[in-house]
């Protein structure tokens, strides 16, 4: 009879069930992985795939196997069968399971009916991902707006929408929500929470050879809404837009040299890569410290058809410019051209000159989550995948191939299976199209 482990929770229970299972397979013993709820029918899936009627595994020593009944069209496993789930414990030595589905955020408040867990499980793991410290809650915890203003917990605890995740928010979530009534339900089983840590969990992070990164910079649109003037030299006040967090209103309104700056304009352009400086500092600092290791390089190119913006001295030392003679081919002439600058880089993350709102923050945590994770590309996430977007290598030949003005959004449509998503309040995407909206910003 199999040893039963399901994972529950969030942010990174497909990796964690794999990573298990490739655990006990070396030590020689017979391991399958299922579902049931839904899990991608993946690579990993399709060359592994186990048919429950056959009730024979091979003798291939180390090899994981995978069960469950195949949607083809939506390219899902999905649960087997009480019947066969229980051949499947009479055949294998371990049997995980995926036993509850988060649509890749890293928490969670489960259902009446959620997690889906058998009777016969020895072992659950709680699953949560520390990639949510710092954030807001309402974007990226999932079911949370079907449960605000309705749940007991939520409203003794003044947890809004805004609320930001703390270390001990995760604690007392989790042991609300998922250890109290699994242990109450399973009191035999033995249970235990998993803190998904990217940054303490990646294989091969500080290897001698550096992982080579590129920010590019997409500067070379026509601004045909905004009238005869371009957008990226619009100027804006320098206020708590620009310097996010470290504004200070009570403090600035009391320092004359600080009010005179605030006073001071920048060109959205310029903001923009302002922010990518910081982000590049930040991440950097945050990887050497996390990691131990400086094996990280990231350059920072501006990809313009515009003089003023290549011969902006401000930049001379501090990015790559390049010159878009192409631009009239669309947002695919910038994406192009920093790939082939860049093909022997690691990754590249492309970024719009036209987002002011997105905050440092958030683009830090989304260039260094986006690094660490185990996914090959990410994009910053509303309810479809948006820019800025970050693709490895492997992608840089497809990217080659997009045209017209679409960027690599159907390319991330067609990967969402692969995409590491990152959450986001849909306002810090806001968008310089119109004069309208740079008085909006204003």
């Amino acid at each position: 009879m199999a040893y039963v482990i399901a994972a529950c929770g969030s942010g990174g229970k497909t990796t964690l069930c794999k990573e298990m299972a490739a655990k006990y397979a070396n030590e020689n013993k017979k391991v399958c992985i299922t579902t049931t709820t839904n899990m991608w029918f993946d690579s990993d899936v399709r060359n592994s795939f186990f048919q429950v009627e056959e009730y024979v595994v091979g003798d291939e020593h180390g090899k994981v196997y995978y069960a469950g009944n195949v949607d083809e069209i939506k390219k899902k496993l999905k649960s087997l069968n009480e019947e066969d789930y229980k051949k499947l414990c009479d055949i294998f030595d371990y049997v995980i399971i995926e036993a509850d589905g988060s649509r890749a955020m890293p928490m969670k408040i489960p259902n009446a009916s959620e997690p889906i867990i058998p009777d016969n499980v020895n072992e659950i793991i709680i699953v949560v991902g520390m990639e949510s410290v710092g954030r807001k809650i309402g974007y990226i915890c999932h079911r949370f707006n079907e449960f605000y203003g309705k749940d007991k917990f939520l409203s003794d605890n003044k947890i809004e929408p805004d609320t930001i995740v703390t270390e001990k928010l995760i604690d007392d979530f989790v042991n609300h929500y998922y250890y109290k009534p699994l242990n109450e339900k399973f009191p035999n089983a033995k249970i235990s929470i998993y803190k998904n840590d990217y940054a303490k969990n990646t294989v091969g992070a500080s290897t001698a050879s550096p992982f080579k990164l590129c920010m590019a910079l997409c500067a070379s649109g026509f601004s045909k809404r905004f009238g005869n003037e371009n957008k990226l030299l619009a100027k804006i006040p320098i206020t708590k837009l620009v310097l996010g967090d470290k504004y200070d209103e009570n403090k600035f309104s009391k320092d004359e040299a600080t009010q005179k700056f605030l006073n001071n304009e920048i060109m959205i352009y310029q903001l923009m890569i302002e922010k990518l400086l910081a982000t590049r500092d930040n991440v950097l600092e945050k990887y050497s410290k996390e990691l131990g290791s400086n094996h990280l390089q990231i350059d920072i190119a501006v990809v313009t058809q515009y003089d003023e913006i290549i011969n902006d001295k401000n930049y001379s030392d501090k990015v790559t410019m390049i010159k878009n003679d192409k631009a009239e081919l669309g947002l695919s002439s910038s994406i192009k051209i920093a790939v082939k600058k860049y093909k022997d880089f690691d990754a590249i993350m492309f970024i719009n000159a036209d987002l002011p709102k997105l905050g440092e923050e958030e683009l830090i945590r989304f260039l260094y989550y986006s690094i660490m994770n185990n996914n090959k590309m990410a994009s910053m996430f509303t309810d479809i995948p948006k820019n800025p977007a970050y693709f490895e290598k492997e992608y840089f030949d497809e990217i080659l191939k997009i045209d017209g003005d679409k960027g690599p959004r159907e390319l991330l449509d067609n990967n969402i299976k692969d995409l590491y998503r990152y959450y986001i309040d849909p306002n810090q995407l806001f968008e310089i199209d119109t004069k309208k909206d740079l008085e909006k910003l204003k």
